[in-house]
């Protein structure tokens, strides 16, 4: 017979919000993120799979690599994960109190120690989350979740990664869109920096005009040739 498993029912933490019992969460700065790009063009999905022994961050940025070289002709110079499954046997994580400020400058409570804590796992896990971006100059982002033998969860900042049995990944490009990086003097970091490219039609419609120039230009040239007055 298949056990019945009963489950304590979950909190109404939106009681908990009314009666106040959770502090609000208040900004210091005022909204910067906004919509500055346009939306992007039509999105491409590009599917690979990577094998036994495989390190994770070298076979996904020479991927990215090849994605942007074979797109940059289709106005993409931009890559990011779109979903991932598989496992590692081996990975290092920098984790959640990483920080290239003072702690005391920026008013973060560390608990536990503070610096850049990079923990290294020697032993297999589950791939339940995988997300991130690339750029071009080898610039990328990635943070990855996993689940040990017991079903517990880590996650962090991916360092790297071994690949145990597979790791089947989608990396997804969007035309019209560059992702950049660029230094954050309020991070300490390359941050992303998104940028909008000009479309097919408006880099075509150009072209057009220089070539339209070009001849009503040579054109000009001849009439005045012909028109002047010989000795």
């Amino acid at each position: 017979q298949t056990p019945t498993v009963h489950a304590a029912p979950l909190p109404d933490l939106s009681l908990s919000w009314a009666a106040g019992t959770f502090p609000a969460m208040k900004s210091d700065t005022a909204p910067r993120s906004l919509l500055a790009v346009p939306p992007s063009g039509p999105l491409t999905a590009h599917a690979i799979r990577l094998h036994p022994g495989e390190s994770v961050m070298t076979s996904l940025r020479a991927a990215a690599d090849v994605i942007l070289t074979r797109m940059q002709v289709r106005g993409s110079s931009s890559v990011f994960i779109l979903t991932a499954v598989g496992s590692l046997r081996d990975v290092t994580l920098r984790l959640a109190n990483a920080s290239r400020r003072n702690d005391e400058e920026t008013d973060i409570k560390v608990v536990g120690g503070g610096g850049n804590d990079i923990r290294r796992w020697k032993e297999r896990f589950e791939v339940v989350s995988l997300v991130g971006t690339f750029s071009k100059n080898d610039g990328c982002h990635l943070h990855i979740s996993l689940a040990d033998a017991k079903g517990d969860t880590i996650g962090g900042h991916l360092i790297d990664g071994i690949v145990f049995t597979t790791l089947e990944v989608v990396l997804g490009t969007a035309d019209g869109i560059e992702f950049q990086r660029k230094h954050d003097d309020e991070t300490g970091y390359k941050e992303l920096y998104p940028l909008k490219l000009p479309r097919e039609k408006d880099i075509l419609s150009w072209a057009k005009y220089r070539q339209v120039s070009f001849f009503i230009l040579i054109g000009i040239c001849i009439t005045m040739n012909m028109t002047r007055p010989r000795k």
